[in-house]
């Protein structure tokens, strides 16, 4: 299920100052830029959000290739080996 979002755009509609606010009505802070995405008649409106965060929180892990692998540990001074049992 998708979560909906309201955004509320200031009176005299400039971009400045627009609000940004989850279906339980927090507002969605450090949002730098909104780009709303093209639609027709029959589209739902949807909206690519630029948000700035601290890099220590977040929590994921990128999905790196060999090659990237690879690269990262030469340019440490290591070399990956496999591993044996």
């Amino acid at each position: 299920m998708r979560e909906l979002v309201r955004i509320v755009v200031p009176t005299g509609g400039i971009a400045m100052g627009t609000k940004v606010y989850t279906a339980s009505g927090e507002e969605i802070r450090g949002v730098s830029k909104i780009e709303i995405r093209p639609m027709d008649a029959t589209s739902i409106v949807e909206a690519v959000l630029t948000i700035v965060v601290d890099p220590g929180t977040i929590e994921a892990h990128p999905l790196l290739s060999m090659e990237s692998l690879e690269q990262a540990a030469a340019f440490r001074g290591f070399k990956l080996v496999p591993i044996t049992d």
